[in-house]
């Protein structure tokens, strides 16, 4: 069962290498794209976050005005008009050139994705690693600062363009 994303959010901020800024607004966003209900919240009360390290942390949960598309957090291009890839924004900064990206887009708003540098653009290397930022946050909490989705015994929930689920790909 997941817990609240309050109670997470506790959770983290009683840790020492932990820490969350005040809110600084909500990200700028164009619809049809939206937050999803517990991003909105987060963002309503919080800005960036530092996970485990508070100077030069594991994952940052990005700043508002930060939440930009993961291709462009990676390569500096912006994706127009091609979903699910336009959709995908880098929500969670790994401190070494990956993300957790976010989907902002009606269909799959919440769903959340490994995104490497390495593999940037190829939508069949996309882990599904939660299905909203509440899961992945109690991920992260249950991992005690590992990347949860990394080890041996985590199931994703298949691949942003996985043949075997035609409504991951819109």
């Amino acid at each position: 069962m997941l817990r609240p994303l309050n109670d997470i959010i506790k959770m983290f901020s009683a840790w020492p290498d932990c820490s969350f800024d005040p809110s600084a607004g909500l990200p700028s966003i164009e619809p049809p794209l939206r937050l999803p209900d517990d991003l909105h919240a987060y963002y309503s009360q919080y800005g960036e976050g530092r996970l485990f390290g508070k100077h030069s942390p594991t994952y940052r949960v990005v700043a508002p005005n930060d939440l930009v598309q993961v291709h462009y957090a990676i390569l500096g291009e912006w994706v127009e008009e091609d979903p699910p890839e336009s959709s995908m924004y880098a929500l969670i900064d790994c401190n070494d050139s990956n993300y957790v990206a976010i989907d902002l887009s009606p269909e799959r708003c919440g769903w959340m994705y490994d995104v490497f540098h390495e593999t940037v653009g190829d939508l069949k290397r996309y882990p599904i690693i939660a299905k909203s930022f509440t899961e992945f946050m109690n991920g992260m909490v249950n991992g005690n600062g590992r990347s949860y989705w990394l080890t041996p015994f985590f199931q994703n929930y298949g691949y942003a363009v996985d043949p075997e689920r035609p409504s991951a790909a819109g």
